[in-house]
């Protein structure tokens, strides 16, 4: 259960760290106005993320500095907060609390994007629709594709390629 607790915890960081480069630098055009409400710190956000064959489902919010969000994978539901210079994570099936400093992804749910530059744009397919995107990438090579749907942003498609 342990490793599980620790893939899961990985996964969201991992996460988290994803939905940070919603702050790169813009030049894409469809994309800067959702660029602009990532960057305000006030947003509410549904994700599903895949990696190593983990699924996990999250609802993120963000607002005043404070971030929230609440996940489930492999069964198990944990929620987050991080105020006041610290991180609570909640796991209601284990019965645990644990609090730490926040560092890293988890303060205010973003990580410095400043490298992040515009690479391209196109159509992929999203959920069995072909949608266009915009995608950034930074000099490690992890490419993030911006799909909108008429006038929503309808993924953020996060490709990291690992050693």
């Amino acid at each position: 259960m342990q490793k599980e607790v620790r893939k899961v915890m990985f996964t969201f960081v991992l996460g988290l760290i994803l939905v940070g480069y919603a702050s790169a630098q813009t030049g894409g055009g469809r994309t800067e106005a959702f660029f602009r409400i990532f960057e305000s710190g006030t947003y509410y956000m549904k994700a599903k993320i895949v990696a190593g064959g983990v699924e996990v489902n999250s609802d993120i919010y963000a607002r005043g500095g404070m971030f929230a969000a609440t996940t489930t994978t492999l069964g198990m539901t944990t929620r987050m907060v991080q105020r006041d210079n610290r991180t609570y994570t909640i796991m209601d099936t284990l019965r645990m609390i644990m609090v730490m400093p926040a560092t890293g992804a988890i303060e205010a749910g973003r990580v410095e994007t400043d490298r992040m530059r515009y690479s391209n744009s196109g159509t992929a397919s999203f959920n069995g629709r072909n949608l266009p995107y915009d995608e950034y990438s930074n000099p490690e090579g992890v490419r993030v594709q911006y799909f909108i749907d008429g006038n929503r942003l309808a993924c953020i498609r996060s490709i990291v390629i690992e050693a």
